[in-house]
């Protein structure tokens, strides 16, 4: 019997600073390449040097499907006027999920009695950066895989020795 090839890609977080609250998801096998290419393509389509930066990459084996769901749920945030380059439409803003972000993170301090500053709430909004929504939401879909995938492997288990067991009685 032969084993199929498992293709494992990764899905990736990628921003620049030449392009605030802008960020990038997508797959690639190799993501330091892709980040040499997208770094490139950027560089030229500006006439400058442009800086490209990982900010997160996590293997993943049904990559195309995550990075379509991530895709799907960033699309109210897709930024239709990046500069055209390869890779250019998967740029989103994430100054509105650095919003969500800063709520959810004020409500928290706030059920469990600690008093957030809105100074605090303004900066984690603002701040230009680094895209820790996007961050976290890859994060999220690669541990939700993993979960789906050991608890399939759990649940598959418990049917073989269910069968077995059953088997056994029989015989």
């Amino acid at each position: 019997m032969k084993i199929p090839k498992v293709d494992i890609r990764y899905l990736y977080v990628m921003y620049t600073l030449s392009f605030w609250w802008r960020f990038k998801c997508g797959i690639a096998n190799d993501v330091e390449r892709r980040r040499a290419e997208i770094e490139a393509g950027l560089s030229s389509a500006m006439n400058r040097k442009v800086r490209v930066r990982v900010a997160a990459s996590v293997p993943s084996v049904f990559s195309e499907s995550q990075e379509a769901k991530i895709h799907r749920w960033l699309a109210p945030f897709r930024d239709r006027g990046m500069v055209y380059h390869s890779g250019y439409s998967e740029w989103f803003w994430f100054w509105v999920p650095n919003f969500v972000l800063a709520a959810v993170t004020w409500v928290v301090c706030y059920l469990n009695g600690y008093y957030l500053p809105a100074c605090y709430v303004a900066l984690i909004t603002l701040q230009p950066f680094y895209p820790l929504p996007a961050v976290i939401i890859v994060a999220g879909v690669f541990v939700v895989e993993v979960v789906l995938v050991f608890s399939g492997i759990f649940v598959a288990g418990g049917v073989v020795y269910l069968a077995y067991q059953l088997f056994n009685y029989l015989l």
